[in-house]
């Protein structure tokens, strides 16, 4: 059977008289779902935006979110290495099985587990207090101490708790409890001796190593620094969850942290064990206001350090968002519109994945409070409130899922619009004019005039849809989406 699939993400910026147009989209191809039945890696992103576009994060202890969402990363989850084997041999995955069995109950299909964080007893540097996490234990940024700098050596506590960590999880029943399908490796490692909390200070070729060994164990694949076989990694068996991927470990795109990235893509055997490139999508530049547009700019410094072996493999960014609430995007509009805008141009840049982070943290990203925090009241039920931001995340899912991206997105003048096609066929189009404001819960716009065959449009209150009139519409920073009936 054949079906359009995206191959291409096209960046094209060319001056229509005074205005300035840029446009992103996608060129669109006859394909097959895959170059080949075994090949993981090199993914051919559908046409239609799937629902695993949408991911988030959010505690065990929050109630499931009350937003749609496709995709779920672990992380803050209570699931490091450092809290599932806190001493050597002494496994204890009852945070993780509680979030399989939630994400089974609701019927979750896509799951991705971080591995990251080595315990103080495996940790070559166990007193190092500046490690990320060292609330948890001391020593969680350092490579174990059985694996060499230059990554030779038995690797053993990382290969016995990865072996473990998959035989407990292809032993679980799949009638209750929903399957990892993916590993991302090692939570943003280019926070070295730069950072004020270090998240890796090995070499690459260590970390290599270690995404190699995971590669072997989990999914079966891969035979670059040791061979791929019971007896290489020293373990009972080899490939517990075949059809599981692994993504590089991950990092921010901004300097000096971007170029630490592409040291390590372009170290040996870096990119043999990855089926995607996985990268952090944040976007704030450490002061008010974040900017969804600049995911443009970060994936352009993503194609600038990506070795040529790696363009065919799909991208994520397993965590984003506008950063610190307070400092970042304190308005509540304005986060709203943010994240409508965030996930349209992130489609239209060629990720196929967006982690949301975080759901429910209270300082990054929010999109949910618990009752009684920050003007929440949820009457006793138990469920807490979405934000505009939470409100704005389930309109943009509505308006996106199971959709093409018919035409791309285009900036004329301040105005953006991103066109889409719904599964029945009708047209939609984005709209909203980055020059606009909102603060104090009054958003400026300006006038927009509207092609005839709109007749209605959508704001991201989640209320029902507008009549256009006299083919002319007041659009703010927050999109809307005008559509055909």
């Amino acid at each position: 059977m054949n079906t359009r699939y995206v191959l291409i993400v096209v960046l094209l910026e060319t001056v229509v008289g005074c205005a300035q147009v840029r446009i992103i989209g996608t060129a669109t191809v006859k394909g097959s779902v895959s170059l080949r039945s075994s090949d993981t890696s090199h993914e051919i992103r559908p046409t239609a935006v799937p629902s695993s576009f949408f991911g988030i994060h959010f505690k065990s202890t929050t109630p499931w979110p009350e937003i749609p969402f496709g995709s779920l990363r672990l992380w803050d989850s209570g699931t490091r290495w450092q809290q599932n084997e806190s001493g050597q041999s002494v496994y204890d995955f009852s945070a993780l099985d509680t979030y399989l069995r939630s994400a089974k109950s609701h019927g979750l299909a896509e799951v991705l587990l971080t591995l990251s964080a080595t315990p103080q007893w495996a940790s070559s540097d166990p007193t190092n207090t500046r490690c990320d996490y060292a609330y948890t234990s001391n020593g969680s940024c350092a490579p174990p101490t059985d694996l060499n700098p230059d990554g030779t050596g038995p690797n053993q506590y990382w290969r016995d708790y990865t072996y473990n960590l998959g035989g407990h999880l292809a032993a679980l029943d799949g009638a209750v409890y929903a399957r990892v399908t993916g590993f991302s490796m090692w939570n943003e490692f280019t926070r070295s001796q730069d950072s004020s909390l270090i998240a890796w200070e090995g070499t690459n070729e260590q970390l290599v190593r270690i995404v190699e060994d995971a590669n072997c164990i989990l999914t079966g694949r891969g035979e670059v620094t040791t061979p791929c076989s019971p007896k290489a990694m020293n373990e009972p068996g080899i490939g517990l969850l075949a059809g599981s991927r692994l993504t590089t470990p991950d990092s921010v795109l901004t300097l000096p942290q971007s170029s630490n990235y592409q040291l390590y893509l372009q170290a040996a055997g870096a990119l043999a064990a990855a089926d995607v490139i996985a990268v952090h999508g944040y976007v704030q530049n450490g002061s008010c206001c974040s900017n969804a547009e600049t995911l443009i700019t970060r994936m352009n410094t993503l194609k600038s350090i990506i070795p040529s072996s790696a363009t065919t493999l799909p991208i994520w960014s397993t965590e984003g968002g506008w950063g610190t609430s307070q400092a970042n995007l304190p308005d509540p509009d304005m986060q709203a519109a943010f994240v409508a805008r965030y996930y349209l141009i992130g489609w239209a840049q060629g990720f196929q994945r967006l982690y949301w982070y975080a759901y429910d943290n209270p300082t990054w990203g929010t999109l949910w409070n618990p009752d009684g925090v920050n003007g929440c009241s949820d009457r006793g039920t138990g469920r807490g409130c979405l934000t505009k931001a939470g409100v704005a995340y389930a309109s943009i899912y509505s308006w996106m899922v199971d959709s093409e991206m018919s035409t791309p997105c285009v900036l004329t003048g301040t105005t953006w619009s991103c066109g889409l096609t719904d599964p029945q066929g009708r047209k939609r189009l984005a709209v909203w004019d980055a020059a606009q404001t909102c603060s104090g819960g009054v958003c400026t716009a300006s006038t927009y005039t509207v092609d005839s065959m709109y007749k209605t449009y959508l704001e991201l209150d989640g209320l029902p849809a507008k009549a256009v009139t006299g083919q002319r519409v007041q659009v703010g920073a927050k999109p809307i989406l005008l559509q055909q009936n």
